[in-house]
């Protein structure tokens, strides 16, 4: 490793890699802030640097994620493409890949726990979180929801092979570009500009053909029902549904959208306060394998169960109806009903992309 230093920031280099061709190198840089004359080592900041034969830095490209203990000497997949290996911590690891015919920088992390199979008795690794992230004109990133061990929504990809040690190679590549090709179509060709998926309001049919997902478009409230088990990210696209809900479906970009800033906020319009209990959000539960409920699951007090109010019901076809509902009674209060404040659960937003990924 090579190291160089400043009065604020430690930088520690990977071993250039060259490729193939000998036109290329590439490094990458561990960035550290020091604090207290103390360099933070399990930084996420990083930087992709590209340079060309003529020692000109033809790409540079900070990227970031939550820590690293480990950077690896990139390795070049092609004469194109090459590969960088991090390791985030235990069951958790991400490849870098840089991409010489766009200019760009892709993100992949896989968080994977090992876990002993029934039948096999083998130990195998599941994949249950994936995050893609897409450098180039401009920044995406893409959280999916996985099953079984693949991702399912909104990228469409067979089961990755595990980083083990090693970065994920150029067919896992190729397939993440597809998937991220096919999303991008399929949001053009609905015409949305952003879009944002509601983390952890997914379900699963009971029969293990569709799964159901809240989100918005344009800050506006919808359903996404997509089928499983598709032969490819095209298909299973194709075959995707998204439904407009009427704005009594809070979900958290459109409540973001409409709660003031805090140079903005008043006394008579605060800001929604979050908490684990007193508040609520929306998700979606099956009804059977053919049709699925959006549901307000209520959190009251640490004593008192969950509370879920089903509001809509939608079929496979996209068909909708609403359900009677009633009022969640507060506890403190016999005989009223209240609304509770709203509970903000994590969400990631993504644009609409460039063509480069």
């Amino acid at each position: 490793m090579t190291n160089f230093a400043r009065a604020d920031v430690r930088i520690e280099s990977t071993r250039a890699s060259v490729s193939p061709d000998g036109s290329h190198k590439v490094v990458v840089d561990h960035v550290m802030p020091v604090m207290e004359g103390e360099a933070d080592r399990y930084s996420g900041k990083m930087v992709v640097r590209v340079v060309d034969a003529d020692g000109t830095t033809t790409l540079r490209r900070p990227v970031e994620t939550s820590q690293i203990s480990v950077i690896q000497t990139p390795k070049w997949l092609s004469p194109q493409v090459a590969a960088c290996y991090y390791n985030i911590k235990k069951n958790a690891a991400g490849t870098l890949f840089v991409d010489l015919s766009v200019g760009g920088v892709l993100q992949v992390e896989c968080v994977a726990p090992a876990r002993k199979r029934a039948a096999t008795g083998k130990i195998e690794a599941l994949l249950t979180n994936l995050e893609v992230i897409a450098y180039g004109a401009q920044s995406e990133r893409v959280s999916n929801v996985t099953r079984n061990g693949a991702s399912v929504f909104p990228l469409v990809l067979k089961p990755l092979p595990v980083m083990d040690n090693a970065p994920l190679p150029l067919e896992a590549f190729q397939e993440v570009v597809d998937a991220l090709k096919a999303w991008h179509d399929f949001l053009k060709a609905k015409n949305v500009t952003t879009w944002q998926r509601e983390v952890a309001s997914e379900s699963f049919s009971p029969d293990e053909k569709h799964l159901a997902v809240l989100g918005c478009v344009e800050g506006k409230p919808v359903l996404f029902i997509a089928p499983l088990g598709a032969a490819s990210a095209n298909e299973g696209l194709a075959k995707t549904k998204m439904i407009k809900l009427d704005e009594s479906i809070e979900v958290n970009c459109a409540r973001d959208l409409r709660t003031p800033s805090s140079d903005e906020a008043t006394e008579e319009d605060p800001p929604s306060s979050e908490g684990e209990f007193g508040g609520y959000r929306f998700t979606t539960a099956w009804k059977d394998s053919q049709s699925v409920e959006v549901i307000k699951e209520t959190f009251e007090t640490e004593d008192q169960a969950l509370q879920k109010v089903p509001y809509l019901e939608v079929n496979l076809a996209g068909e909708m109806k609403k359900l009677p509902r009633a009022a969640v009674p507060n506890p403190a209060n016999a005989g009223s009903e209240t609304e509770p404040k709203a509970k903000t659960p994590a969400s990631n937003q993504s644009v609409a992309p460039a063509d480069s990924y």
